[in-house]
């Protein structure tokens, strides 16, 4: 029996089969869980594909669950974020692409503090200001009024994304799991990026990991009274 609580939920960050490495669900699995819970649907992201064709078949295959896809700006997409991918992608059957992410695990910013000893993909310049190639896929997302988040980005990496977002006139920008070690972003750049118009994204996995998890290295986040809270997200609808 459908939960209440459930009706009209979208759960915007659902790693599912296929991928890189397993997981607990397939998309079409998660979309029956969709339908069985009262769940309006989903959005599927995955670190190296994008997921908005498999989005549109899902979607197919289990009438009535909305399954939406995303972009993540990583290696499988070329050395630098990748505007056309992104073009390519909201042309698409389906039209299901909501949510493009910046650079995640191949960030320059993940790769630094991880010391791979590679240069992961930039998102600034050397005078930390956005890339050119940042900037259009901005544009892009703005006129497709779809979601652009943050990845794994430095604090100053993000509030200078928060700013050029709201030169740019995009109305979606999230900053990623800002509350979650060790992306975790300071109170104050927090309350810039609130003040620029950002969404913050609170991520709810992160107070299930830690000491007896099967995570335990990463430590849990803090709360922070002020601005710890969970951001609601619209994926806007299309005829």
């Amino acid at each position: 029996m459908p939960d209440q609580s459930l009706r009209g939920v979208l759960d915007l960050h659902v790693h599912c089969d296929p991928d890189v490495k397993a997981r607990n669900v397939t998309d079409i699995s998660m979309a029956q869980r969709c339908l069985e819970s009262g769940m309006r649907g989903f959005l599927i992201k995955s670190h190296d594909w994008s997921t908005h064709d498999r989005a549109y078949i899902a979607s197919l295959v289990v009438p009535g669950c909305e399954v939406f896809g995303s972009l993540c700006m990583n290696l499988s997409h070329g050395d630098k974020v990748n505007p056309f991918a992104v073009s390519q992608a909201l042309k698409t059957t389906g039209n299901a692409l909501r949510c493009v992410w910046l650079p995640t695990r191949e960030s320059a910013y993940d790769m630094k503090r991880n010391k791979t000893g590679r240069p992961g993909i930039p998102i600034v310049d050397e005078h930390g200001h956005a890339l050119p190639e940042v900037i259009r896929t901005m544009e892009l997302c703005a006129e497709a009024d779809i979601v652009l988040a943050s990845g794994h980005s430095s604090n100053d990496e993000t509030v200078e994304l928060a700013r050029a977002a709201k030169i740019v006139g995009l109305k979606k920008f999230v900053v990623t799991h800002a509350t979650s070690d060790p992306w975790t972003i300071s109170p104050d750049n927090i309350k810039r990026c609130f003040e620029l118009g950002a969404y913050v994204e609170h991520s709810y996995v992160a107070l299930i990991w830690g000491p007896g998890t099967p995570f335990p290295p990463i430590l849990r986040p803090v709360p922070c009274k002020r601005f710890w809270s969970t951001s609601i997200y619209v994926l806007k609808e299309h005829s």
